[in-house]
Formats: C-alpha cells, structure tokens, sequence
C-alpha cells in the first residue's frame, strides 16, 4: 500500500511457468470489475487502485534451498 492508501500492490503467481505475461493481462483488462467487486468489502474512504505484479518469491526460496543442499553447504555445516 502506498503511504496514502491509494494504491496496493497485489501480488500473483500462476500454477504454470510461463503464463505469467497472460495472468497479468488477464488481471488488468479486468481491474475495474476487481476493484469494483472489492470496494464494498472495505471500510476506507477510497478504494486503492490495484496494481498486480508477479510474486517472485518461492522462485527466490528455491534458489536459496538449492543453494543449502549443494554438496560445498553441506561439507561446511558437517558438525566436527
């Protein structure tokens, strides 16, 4: 949210790789009709323009998970 609550940042993630580009189009032809179907579950002056962006963040904990089982972590965290 911005610091005046008049924009939220939402963010997806699609079930398939690589549809991310057509969930995002998806979402914003649609925003009016979202943001109309929002509006009355919010008690706030305004109802936030919704701006979607891709969630990157299980992407981000894969590579770090990968990154602790690599044989080089492991050997380090081997207790002596």
């Amino acid at each position: 949210m911005s610091p005046d609550l008049k924009i939220a940042n939402a963010f997806v993630r699609t079930l398939q790789q690589g549809k991310e580009k057509a969930l995002l189009e998806a979402l914003n032809r649609n925003r009016r009709y979202i943001r109309g179907l929002v509006s009355p579950k919010l008690e706030m002056k305004f109802t936030p323009e919704i701006r979607y962006r891709v969630d990157t963040a299980l992407d981000y904990a894969g590579k770090i998970d990968e990154l602790l089982r690599s044989p080089e972590v492991a050997r380090d965290l081997e207790k002596k």
